[in-house]
């Protein structure tokens, strides 16, 4: 066993990214939201959840790691910290420009930072608990849904992830091995409802049309992908593959890279190739193979016989 710790850095920058407390009320000290999350990390990428710790010393929040090999742990030293400077990044440069133009009608020290409806939901959200490194492959959406954060705190469970479990089982991947083909990135680091990215209800994003303002994110999402993207296991030359699922992350991708309408190869780490495929979303498949004529229960995570 291989051991190392990583500084997180001090509760004033954490409780931001963590988005803590996960739950509004919850007594949850800091340090075991932190160990929540990484060890959700942890089972994606195949480990063990108990090879994790936090502890804090003289004020400062120190990720422990009994790993099974030194350079696991070396890949998480390095990328865990680079996530967390991205994010924080994210949170102190566009969504404070957000909080000074005052977006949204609801932009204000009494009321939600942005939620143009005032569901009360809208959250700063990093997308915590995907696998860093034993992951295959790269999954790019629009923004997380609040429910993940609150109240199921946990990246994965979600509609979408089954149904993209069900498309990889069907292409041949184990079902002991779909884990290592979800880690995902969100575009923008904002957990709202689901509905938020398609409702165009004022004020909308005026580029975009739903009411994420997905355009203040794009140095956040081409960090992210950077720093996730890595080269492929038995590929020599190429990263592991890009799957861009739906029409704005399609276009954000595009806006960064190239258009991914279809299968294509691009260039994002100098002088590796890395396979893109542009998707609709899991929910219009997945609509359409459970409605079956109306008698399906649409959102199921199965399809039915006769949608073959």
């Amino acid at each position: 066993m291989a051991k190392t710790s990583i500084s997180l850095g001090y509760s004033d920058r954490l409780e931001v990214l963590f988005s803590y407390p996960n739950i509004p009320g919850s007594d949850e000290p800091l340090d075991q939201t932190i160990l929540h999350w990484f060890r959700d990390t942890l089972s994606r990428d195949g480990l063990t959840r108990e090879m994790a710790a936090v502890r804090v010393e003289q004020g400062e929040y120190i990720l422990d790691l009994d790993g099974p090999t030194a350079a696991e742990n070396a890949a998480y030293a390095e990328r865990f910290p680079k996530i967390l400077d991205i994010g924080w990044e994210a949170w102190a440069g566009p969504v404070e420009e957000i909080r000074k133009r005052k977006v949204w009608s609801t932009d204000d020290v009494d009321r939600p930072m942005w939620d143009p409806n005032d569901t009360g939901r809208w959250r700063f959200f990093l997308t915590l608990g995907v696998g860093l490194v034993n992951h295959r492959t790269l999954q790019f959406f629009h923004y997380p849904p609040a429910r993940l954060l609150n109240p199921l705190r946990d990246s994965m469970e979600d509609p979408v992830t089954y149904r993209c479990r069900d498309l990889l089982v069907a292409n041949g991947v184990s079902e002991d091995e779909t884990h290592l083909y979800e880690t995902r990135i969100n575009s923008t680091p904002i957990a709202a409802p689901d509905d938020q990215g398609t409702n165009s209800s004022p004020p909308a994003d005026p580029v975009w049309g739903g009411l994420i303002p997905i355009g203040y994110f794009r140095k956040f999402e081409g960090d992210m992908i950077q720093s996730l993207l890595k080269p492929h296991a038995s590929v020599e030359g190429y990263t592991i593959p890009i799957t861009a699922y739906g029409k704005d992350p399609r276009q954000r991708f595009g806006g960064m890279f190239l258009n991914p309408d279809k299968a294509m190869i691009i260039e994002v780490l100098p002088e590796m190739k890395t396979p893109v495929l542009g998707s609709n979303h899991p929910y219009r498949f997945f609509w359409q193979a459970q409605a079956a004529g109306g008698k399906g229960q649409v959102g199921s995570g199965k399809l039915l016989p006769e949608s073959w």
